[in-house]
C-alpha cells in the first residue's frame, strides 16, 4: 500500500511557550546641672521604692516597666536570630533528628554530646537575667535543626522516583523528604487527565483506573507508610536558601537542615501573565491557576455545583482541562459550561502543524466545549451585579463564575539562586553536568533541571516520564554511582474520545514538519493514526505518534540515530501505521508512566 506524505512548512510569526548579646555595663554620671542630676536621683529612688512594693502607684510604673521588658525581650529575640544561624554553622553537629516523634508537623531537635568549649551566648547567659535566660530558652525553637544523610526537597514524582531508588538499594538509609505543600509527594498527570475521567466513589478518595485498568492513588504513600519506613517528613514548609559550602539549607520557619547529599527537585509554578497583576482582592476569589491537588479538588467542587468554567491557555493543561470538564458536564447531563479562551489560531499550538492544530479545535469543539481562539484577554474584572468575573479581549467580553490561568509554569530556582547555582538564561532551570550534579553533594532532577540532551542539546523538560528517569539517576549518582542521563523521555495525552498521542524529542510548530498518516483525510473526516516527523537542519528531532499506542521505543531508536528526511518513508512503513494495536498492551513506556 502506497503510503501519503505531506510536507508542510510552517512559519509562524510568533510561538507561545510554555552575636551574640553582651551584657551592658551602666556607669551613671553625675550631669554639669546638679538640678537634672537631683531628678534623677529621685526618679530612680521612685523606683526602686516601687520593686520593694511601697508605693501605691504601681500599676501605672508596672506599665513603663512592663513596657520596657518588652521592648529589651524583642531586641534580644532579634539578635538571638541573627547570631542562630553562624553559631550553627560553627556547630553543624549540635543537632540531630528525633527519629521517635511521629507528628509531621512537629519536629523536634536533640542535643549531641559535643566536647566545644562555651560559646557566647552560654557565657552570657550564666548571669541572673531573667528576661535573658527566657530568651534563650526560645532559641533552640528559632534555629531548629535536622540532620539526614539524604535531603529530597520536592513533593512531586522526581522526589519520589529519587526516594524510591534511594530505598531500593539502601533500605535503611536515613531519607528527609521536605515539601511546601501540606500533602506526601504525589503525582500530577491524573489531575487533568485520569482523574476527571474515572467513577465518582474513586476519584472522591483520590484514586483512579490506569492504563490496563488497576486502581491507584494520587499520593505515591501515606504518611505513615513513610513512618513505617524510617524516613521523615517535613511537610507545609518551604526550602529557601541555601549554603552548599555548609551542606545547610534554611527553611522558611527559620529552621535548618544539614544534609549529606542533597536532591533539588522544586518542579515549577504557574506563570501569572500581566493581566493577573494588582487584581482586586473579589476578582481574585474568582481567578484560580491549576498545579497541585487543591486546584483539582476546588475546581471539580464548582462543575459540580454546574458553575461557568472560563480556561485561559490553548496548550497541554488548558486543552486537557476542558475537555476533563466538558466530560464532567456530560455525566451531569447538563449543558457544556466551559470556555476556553486562547491567542492561538487552534489547540496544541505550539506544538502541532497548523492543519492539525485547527483539526483539534473543531474536534474539542464538537466534544462540546466552547472555543475562543485569536482572543488576547487583557482584563479581569468581577462584575458586581452578577457576580461572574468579566474576561475582557482584544474581540470580545466572556463572563463565567471561574476562571483558570493555564499559561504554563516557570521553574522554581530561587532555592538554587541562593546557593549561587548557575542558572539556565534561555531555557530556566538550575543547570547541571551529565551526572545530574549542579555542585558538590547538590543534584537535580525534574522540571527544574537543566541537562545536556547528548542528541538534542541543552534542554529543559516538563514532563513525567522525565521526573521517574532523572530522578533515579540523580539518586544513584547521590549513593556513589556514576550514572549518566541519557534518557529521551516522552509524553503523552489524550483529548476526548478521538485523540491521543504520544510524542518524543523536540516538537516545535515552527519547525518543518513531515506527516504520514494511514489514509487521506479531506475536510472534516477524522484522522486517524499518523505520523508527524519534525526536522532541524534536515535530522528528524521530534516524533508525534497520533493514534499510536506502544511504537515510541522505535521513536527513541530514530531520535537517536539522527535520521534525516530520506529516510521517512522507510521509517514510516516499520510503524505499521495500516495496522492497528491493542492499546492495552503492556510496554515498558506505558508501565514507566504510571
Amino acid at each position: 500500500m502506497m503510503l501519503r506524505l505531506t510536507r508542510i512548512a510552517t512559519s509562524r510569526a510568533a510561538t507561545f511557550r510554555p552575636t551574640w548579646i553582651p551584657k551592658r555595663n551602666f556607669i551613671i554620671a553625675p550631669p554639669k546641672n546638679e538640678h537634672v542630676y537631683n531628678i534623677a536621683l529621685f526618679v530612680m529612688g521612685f523606683g526602686l521604692a516601687y520593686f520593694a512594693g511601697s508605693l501605691s502607684f504601681g500599676p501605672q510604673l508596672e506599665v513603663l516597666v512592663n513596657a520596657h521588658q518588652k521592648a529589651k525581650e524583642l531586641e534580644m529575640e532579634e539578635a538571638a536570630k541573627k547570631e542562630a544561624l553562624q553559631l550553627e554553622l560553627n556547630d553543624s553537629s549540635s543537632y540531630s533528628i528525633d527519629s521517635s516523634s511521629n507528628q509531621d508537623h512537629e519536629l523536634s531537635s536533640t542535643p549531641l554530646e559535643s566536647d566545644h568549649s562555651p560559646s557566647p551566648i552560654d557565657e552570657a547567659e550564666s548571669s541572673s537575667n531573667e528576661i535573658e535566660n527566657n530568651i534563650q530558652t526560645k532559641i533552640p525553637q528559632i534555629r531548629t535543626t535536622f540532620r539526614a544523610k539524604y535531603v529530597l526537597v520536592g513533593g512531586g514524582t522526581a522526589a519520589y522516583s529519587a526516594y524510591e531508588t534511594i530505598k531500593k538499594h539502601e533500605p535503611n538509609a536515613d531519607v528527609l523528604i521536605v515539601s511546601k505543600e501540606d500533602l506526601p509527594p504525589y503525582t500530577r498527570p491524573p489531575l487533568s487527565k485520569e482523574l476527571w475521567f474515572s467513577d465518582d466513589s474513586l476519584a472522591e478518595s483520590l484514586q483512579y483506573k490506569d492504563w490496563n485498568g488497576k486502581n491507584k492513588n494520587v499520593l505515591y504513600k501515606s504518611k505513615a507508610d513513610y513512618e513505617t519506613e524510617g524516613t521523615k517528613l517535613i511537610l507545609g514548609r518551604e526550602a529557601v536558601k541555601m549554603h552548599p559550602d555548609r551542606n545547610l539549607i534554611e527553611l522558611n520557619d527559620g529552621s535548618y537542615i544539614i544534609y549529606q547529599k542533597l536532591l533539588i527537585a522544586t518542579g515549577g509554578s504557574p506563570r501569572n501573565p500581566d493581566f493577573l497583576q494588582n487584581l482586586s482582592p473579589s476578582t481574585m476569589e474568582n481567578v484560580s491557576t491549576y498545579r497541585g491537588l487543591n486546584d483539582y479538588q476546588k475546581i471539580r467542587k464548582l462543575v459540580k455545583e454546574g458553575k461557568e468554567i472560563a480556561i485561559i491557555g490553548g496548550g497541554f493543561l488548558g486543552s486537557e482541562l476542558s475537555c476533563a470538564i466538558a466530560n464532567e458536564q456530560r455525566k451531569l447531563n447538563g449543558p457544556s459550561r466551559v470556555t476556553q479562551i486562547y491567542p492561538e489560531e487552534g489547540n496544541m499550538s505550539n506544538i502541532f502543524p497548523r492543519y492539525l492544530s485547527n483539526w483539534t479545535k473543531n474536534r474539542l469543539e464538537k466534544f462540546g466545549v466552547n472555543i475562543k481562539s485569536e482572543c488576547s484577554v487583557k482584563k479581569l474584572a468581577v462584575d458586581e451585579n452578577e457576580g461572574k468575573v468579566t474576561i475582557k479581549t482584544n474581540k470580545e467580553d466572556i463572563k463565567a463564575d471561574h476562571v483558570i490561568v493555564a499559561a504554563g509554569i516557570e521553574p522554581n530556582v530561587s532555592l538554587g539562586e541562593s546557593g549561587n547555582l548557575e542558572i539556565d538564561e534561555v531555557n530556566g532551570g538550575i543547570v547541571v553536568n551529565k551526572e545530574l550534579s549542579a555542585t558538590s553533594n547538590v543534584w537535580i532532577a525534574g522540571d527544574v533541571c537543566s541537562y545536556h540532551d547528548v542528541v538534542l542539546g541543552r534542554r529543559r523538560v516538563e514532563h513525567y516520564e522525565h521526573a521517574v528517569y532523572s530522578g533515579q539517576v540523580a539518586a544513584k549518582n547521590m549513593m556513589g554511582f556514576k550514572d549518566e542521563y541519557t534518557h529521551q523521555p516522552m509524553f503523552w495525552s489524550d483529548l476526548g474520545p478521538e485523540i491521543s498521542y504520544e510524542a518524543v524529542g523536540t516538537l516545535d510548530s515552527k519547525m518543518m514538519t513531515v506527516s504520514v498518516w494511514a489514509k487521506e483525510v479531506e475536510g472534516e473526516e477524522k484522522f486517524d493514526r499518523g505520523l508527524v516527523f519534525y526536522l532541524k537542519n534536515d535530522v528528524i528531532t521530534g516524533l508525534l505518534l497520533f493514534n499510536l499506542p506502544n511504537r515510541i521505543s522505535l521513536a527513541r531508536k530514530i531520535i537517536k540515530s539522527r535520521m534525516n528526511s530520506k529516510d521517512i518513508e522507510k521509517v514510516a512503513n516499520a510503524f505499521e501505521i495500516h495496522e492497528p494495536r491493542n492499546p492495552n498492551v503492556k510496554t515498558e513506556e506505558m508501565e514507566s508512566s504510571n
